[in-house]
């Protein structure tokens, strides 16, 4: 008997830990839905902004891209998650008018179309952080002299907007010095 006792009394005790438990469950639960709400609308229309600057710059050369967030962290799987640690950023990009979108790979496309996407994508960014002067180093390795061209254009362009950060010139084969005091 006193062993039934002592067991009716430790589930009673185990019973009122899971339902304290499961309140706190609950109340963390409503907070991460709460600041989710808050966060997650912003950090998509950060990602809208630089998908819009990074097909705007893709579009002045008649190439096509975009950035994603992908809440599945697969590129095709449109299911979401709720692990953020699988969410991801997606760039896709399209060279030619025969193709569609495709996800930026070390595979897929070529070392100058990497290049100039990540170029592109850099500059997408640069309106999200303020730094006096960005140096790229062979940016322009595996570009043919179109692309070579028409990114230099591009980062002229954008490098003589006003309060913008500067690209010093070692971004395109020349050598850069810097100074460190």
């Amino acid at each position: 008997m006193e062993m039934y006792e002592k067991r009716a009394k430790d589930i009673q005790e185990i019973e009122e830990r899971m339902v304290t438990r499961q309140t706190e469950m609950d109340q963390k639960t409503a907070e991460i839905t709460h600041y989710r709400q808050i966060w997650e609308p912003r950090l998509q229309m950060l990602i809208n902004r630089v998908s819009i600057a990074f097909g705007n710059a893709f579009a002045s050369i008649g190439c096509a891209g975009e950035v994603l967030l992908s809440k599945s962290g697969e590129p095709d799987n449109l299911t979401p998650t709720d692990d953020f640690e699988k969410w991801a950023i997606h760039v896709k990009v399209k060279f030619r008018d025969t193709e569609e979108l495709q996800l930026l790979t070390g595979q897929r496309q070529s070392g100058g179309e990497r290049s100039v996407s990540t170029i592109f994508y850099l500059m997408a960014l640069q309106d999200m952080a303020q730094a006096p002067f960005r140096v790229v180093d062979e940016i322009n390795q595996g570009m043919d002299p179109r692309n070579e061209r028409l990114v230099h254009e591009k980062m002229v362009e954008a490098a003589c907007r006003p309060d913008t950060s500067q690209y010093p010139p070692a971004s395109f084969g020349h050598r850069l010095t810097v100074d460190i005091f």
